[in-house]
């Protein structure tokens, strides 16, 4: 078994110096220590760079009682607004005055282009009729067509011409003449709203108030109200610039002069019943029966216009 422990020896003499120790780990933090004494003023340092732009501010309370501030600036111009609507259609103006007389016009063609080529030559014209009679006369007629056309005459008669169908003219002195449609002078060639002269014993002069009746077309579209089909506004005729002439001629009625071998013969029944012809009278057209004094009457008797 082991010894028992003995009892400790003396002291020995001190070692020599041991190699210096590894460096410690850092201590712990210390207390902050007390203020020291304020240091002197540095210089003034560089200028910084400028911040950014702050948000808008709250809307300013201004009193009551506050003075206006001067008038701002003016501002730039604004862009174009949108196209409006159409506006509503004004009233019509007050009717012009007539304009003056235009500068007589100038013909930029020779007498040859004026009076055109020659046609071609007609058709043969209808074989003539021979009446066994040393007494037979030729006879002349107006036909009037009622439209703007022309038309040829009836089956065995000669066109001796062509015009516009003339009614009845109402002179200054208060006193009218009508022709009848059968008679060639209600067939005029050429249109004009006062075809007549009115002579004394010394003079003749066209009077300023003379007025004329023609006859007008008929060939009216069906379903078509007057009013839509003749003209309601003052259509001028001659004399002027830009006059309604030829605007005027197409609501007259053309007719045509025809010279017959017989005799026409207008029966009127005096009912609405259109009459039959006579014993061996041949048919032209029938129609309304028109009876002509000052004015123009129209009945609505049926006619039969008919030829032996």
């Amino acid at each position: 078994p082991p010894a028992p422990v003995g009892d400790a020896g003396a002291d020995g003499p001190p070692g020599y110096s041991g190699m210096p120790g590894r460096d410690g780990s850092p201590g712990r933090k210390g207390y902050f220590g007390d203020p020291g004494t304020p240091g002197v003023d540095g210089k003034a340092g560089a200028q910084g760079a400028d911040g950014e732009k702050g948000q808008p501010g709250l809307d300013g309370f201004t009193p009551s009682n506050a003075p206006a501030g001067p008038p701002g600036f003016r501002g730039a111009r604004g862009a174009a607004g949108a196209k409006g609507k159409v506006g509503y259609t004004g009233a019509p103006g007050d009717e012009g005055e007539c304009g003056d007389t235009g500068l007589p016009g100038e013909v930029d063609m020779t007498p040859q282009q004026l009076a055109g080529e020659p046609g071609e030559p007609g058709q043969a014209g209808a074989k003539g009729s021979v009446l066994n009679t040393e007494y037979a006369q030729m006879q002349t007629y107006a036909f009037h067509t009622q439209t703007n056309q022309f038309e040829d005459c009836p089956s065995g008669m000669t066109e001796i011409m062509r015009g516009f169908s003339f009614l009845y003219f109402d002179s200054s002195s208060g006193s009218g003449h009508g022709v009848p449609l059968s008679n060639p002078g209600s067939c005029m060639a050429t249109f004009s709203i006062q075809p007549v002269m009115e002579c004394t014993t010394n003079t003749c002069e066209v009077k300023g108030d003379d007025s004329s009746l023609w006859m007008p077309t008929a060939d009216i579209p069906k379903d078509t109200p007057l009013s839509e089909f003749y003209p309601v506004e003052e259509l001028i005729f001659g004399g002027r610039q830009n006059d309604d002439s030829e605007k005027i001629k197409q609501f007259i009625s053309r007719c045509s002069v025809c010279e017959s071998p017989s005799t026409v013969m207008a029966i009127h029944s005096f009912t609405s019943s259109v009459p039959g012809c006579p014993e061996k009278w041949e048919e032209l057209w029938v129609g309304f029966s028109l009876m002509m004094v000052k004015i123009l009457y129209i009945n609505l008797h049926y006619s039969r216009l008919v030829i032996d």
